[in-house]
């Protein structure tokens, strides 16, 4: 009787590594904390076309500037360092009628995207409406 059981399980194990399952938790980290993809996707992130031809920015931003889900939220998905390159999109008027440019954030194998409000970048961010 054990057997069967024993058996039942390995089996159910074994077509769970075959499909790609795992007993990882769904937060995605096992101490709860979420990856960027499960934020973004909670942010209900709404991405902007690259419609600002402006040359990669070095440092825009300071330290701990959140990436918000989309200009209408204020679900913020990460925090960003001055450390990181920024490629400008377009910017928009957000719910709160503040401006918000979706940038492309990069350092590495570090890459973020979002909505960054135009007060905080250094320059003022992305001048080109994602409208235009």
């Amino acid at each position: 009787m054990h057997s069967g059981i024993k058996a039942t399980i390995m089996a159910v194990v074994g077509a769970s590594l075959a499909l790609g399952l795992s007993a990882a938790p769904a937060s995605g980290y096992s101490d709860g904390r979420q990856t960027q993809d499960q934020k973004a996707l909670a942010c209900n992130v709404m991405g902007a076309s690259d419609k600002d031809g402006q040359s990669y920015i070095q440092n825009p931003l300071p330290s701990g500037s959140k990436i918000y889900g989309n200009p209408n939220s204020a679900c913020t998905h990460s925090y960003i360092g001055p450390d990181h390159t920024a490629d400008y999109h377009c910017s928009r008027k957000g719910g709160d009628g503040r401006r918000y440019t979706y940038t492309r954030f990069f350092n590495g194998s570090d890459v973020r995207h979002g909505w960054v409000r135009n007060s905080t970048f250094h320059d003022g961010g992305s001048e080109v409406d994602c409208a235009s």
